[in-house]
Formats: C-alpha cells, structure tokens, sequence
C-alpha cells in the first residue's frame, strides 16, 4: 500500500487534474464508483484502478476490483490520506480510474457520417463556447440518453475532462464519441459536403422547435448562454431553433436547452406510429 502523498506515483496522478498535465499524458481521472464500472465496461480504457480501502467498503470494492482484474487493469492501493491528494470531491468513494484520453480527428468524423449514411440519419450534436461545467456535463449526458451519433465540442468550450465536467457527466462520456476543439469553418465545410442540416438553438429562432423535421441528416449546435452561437455559422446554415417557453421566462439554460431539442429529435426518430 502507498501511504505517503508525497509518492512519485500519487503526484504523478494528482498532476491529471490540471488540463495542461492531462493534454501532455492524453490520460485523465475517472472518479467514484458508478463512473469507474462505465470506464471499465469499455475495452482497453482503464490503465490503473486506485483504491482505498480505508474509504472504499469491501463489498463495493471486491466487484470492481474483480472487474479490473478481468479486464487486465493494474491495481494501486493507497491510504486514505493518499487518496485525499488525488480526490476531486469533498467525500470521496476512495475508488479512482486512470483512463487513456480517446483521440478523435476530423477524418474519424468523415468516417462515423459516411457510415451512418448506409443505416440510418446521423444526429450530431455542436457545443460552441459553453463554459459551464455543469452544462456540458447535462449536454454530454442527453447526448447520451437521446441517441446522438456524437458529440462535437468546438474551440473555447470547457474542457471535457475536467473533473467537474466529467462528475456531471456521470459516466455517459463513455458511451459515444466526442470530438474536442474542433474549428468552426472545417467542421461547417464537412457538414455541407456530407449533407448535414445544420439548425442552431437560439431564444428567438426563426422555427418553433416542434415545427422542425429532426428525422434526416442533422446537427444541432449549442451557444453559451452569455453569447449564443457563433457568427461564424452563418456560413454553413441561416436556420434557427426556438423552444416555445412561456412569455415571462427568458430562457433556458444550455444544458436543459439541449436536452428539450434532443428529446424532440428522439421522439421523432423513434417514437412516431
């Protein structure tokens, strides 16, 4: 058992919670139970399961424990007041995960839009500059639940690995691929060469939400509640989504916004006589 915080190891791994140490070693933290079983379901993702078993109760570590064995993971075990210096959270499960950082490029997008075009209408989903951890966590999360092909996070949107987005995420950022700092312009130009529809969600879109076919070839992008979408769509498309809401609200959140579009998009899709 490591019992030093001071161990070359537990700095090592503590130095992952900072963006510019996770982007060197392409590797991040995934923390707690729940998120720990979603890292280990996918093949080949988890290098190391960290545990303390001060914190961790035996009967919720002996299952993920035998889990990573199977699965061919290394296993650190270090003390509580080790695990404190790696923790994220004010009252950690005392289970952690170091997990390779996937490494999409523009090609595998190319690749993901010209396959689904021989089984069925991709749904793509843009985040363009949501800086709110918890939001992106929320988009991540409805991606998820509502079908999406994949997500794409353009230049000066949150860091997808930051702990606080990752915690929000609640494991479903395992369950489909996300593209991170991506450019506006060679992303719209992919778009239009593989027929997307472009719609962008603003608070005064030109279509109601619910008037909108979201059945074909689609991708929705979501603005930062400070400044919306980007200018730079214009290019690409000139349609906008509005959610009806009621005269006296201003607006939704990013998070929440994007889940009501993802809903409807998947209620079309799937849930139509």
């Amino acid at each position: 058992m490591i019992t030093s915080p001071q161990n070359q190891l537990v700095k090592y791994l503590s130095r992952l919670k900072e963006k510019r140490h996770r982007g060197r070693e392409q590797k991040f933290l995934a923390e707690g139970v729940r998120f720990v079983e979603e890292a280990l379901a996918v093949p080949g993702l988890v290098e190391m399961l960290v545990y303390s078993p001060e914190l961790l109760p035996a009967e919720r570590s002996a299952p993920l424990l035998e889990q990573a064995r199977q699965a061919g993971v290394s296993i650190t075990e270090v003390s509580a007041r080790a695990f404190q210096v790696l923790s994220d959270t004010r009252t950690p499960q005392g289970v952690l995960a170091v997990v390779k950082m996937p490494v999409l490029q523009m090609d595998d997008l190319a690749l993901l839009l010209g396959l689904a075009a021989s089984r069925s209408n991709p749904l793509l989903v843009v985040v363009d500059g949501v800086q709110d951890p918890g939001n992106l966590g929320t988009i991540v999360r409805s991606a998820a639940a509502f079908g999406a092909s994949g997500l794409i996070l353009c230049r000066g949107t949150v860091d997808l690995f930051n702990p606080k987005v990752l915690r929000a995420t609640m494991g479903a950022v395992f369950k489909l691929p996300v593209w991170q700092d991506v450019d506006i312009e060679p992303l719209g130009q992919l778009f239009c060469q593989m027929g997307l529809e472009v719609w962008l969600s603003r608070p005064h879109g030109e279509l109601s939400l619910v008037d909108a076919d979201l059945t074909g070839r689609v991708a929705l992008v979501i603005g930062s509640e400070a400044h919306g979408v980007s200018g730079r769509w214009g290019e690409f498309t000139r349609r906008a989504l509005s959610i009806p809401i009621q005269e006296d609200v201003e607006s939704l959140n990013a998070g929440i916004a994007a889940a009501v579009m993802l809903y409807e998009a998947y209620r079309q899709r799937h849930c139509r006589a």
